[in-house]
């Protein structure tokens, strides 16, 4: 008889970095444009704590790798801010 795999929705999920979910496993975007981390823990309880403490609500500000992200956002954004001003800049 085959087992049965339980089916990960994140439909809890408040965190804007959460991409998806498995038993032992969550997947959030990365500080990298493009690219992903992987969380992977012990068990599923890890998981689960994890998770209610900063996926689920709004105290993903407070998990470090949201901070990463965040952060990463934060510095792409004023690169791209300085590099419009030096193009409307008076050159000469």
């Amino acid at each position: 008889m085959q087992k049965k795999r339980k089916k990960y929705s994140g439909r809890d999920v408040v965190c804007p970095y959460f991409k998806r979910e498995e038993e032992k496993l969550i997947v959030c975007m990365s500080w990298e444009s493009g690219q992903w981390v992987q969380l992977r823990f012990q068990d599923a309880h890890r998981k689960l704590r994890h998770k209610r403490r900063f996926c689920n609500g709004f105290n993903y500000a407070g998990c470090p790798y949201a901070q990463a992200a965040e952060m990463a956002e934060m510095a792409e954004m004023a690169e791209e801010t300085a590099a419009a001003a030096d193009e409307g800049a008076p050159s000469g």
